[in-house]
């Protein structure tokens, strides 16, 4: 490739990536958040101290769920017992 066909190459490629980011630009100032659903305090929550609690508790709920769920799991090897045989018994 010729230096001036690279030249050319590497300003159109510079503009589309320009285009591409003053759009994503125009995009970002355009969007509005709803905080209607957060709770009264979690908006108050500004200092560094209420952060960390409110952390804190939203890491104790998500390991809270997460032992539930891995509570609800079905045992997979029972599963998998439960599909042979079914296959084996169709009619029961």
């Amino acid at each position: 490739m010729s230096a001036a066909l690279t030249a050319a190459w590497a300003t159109v490629t510079q503009l589309i990536d320009d285009h591409i980011q003053s759009q994503c630009r125009v995009s970002a100032l355009q969007v509005q958040l709803d905080y209607s659903s957060v709770s009264r305090e979690h908006r108050a929550a500004s200092d560094g101290k209420a952060r960390e609690k409110l952390a804190g508790q939203f890491q104790a709920d998500i390991e809270e769920r997460s032992s539930l769920l891995a509570k609800l799991a079905p045992n997979l090897k029972a599963m998998e017992q439960y599909e042979a045989v079914k296959v084996c018994f169709p009619a029961m």
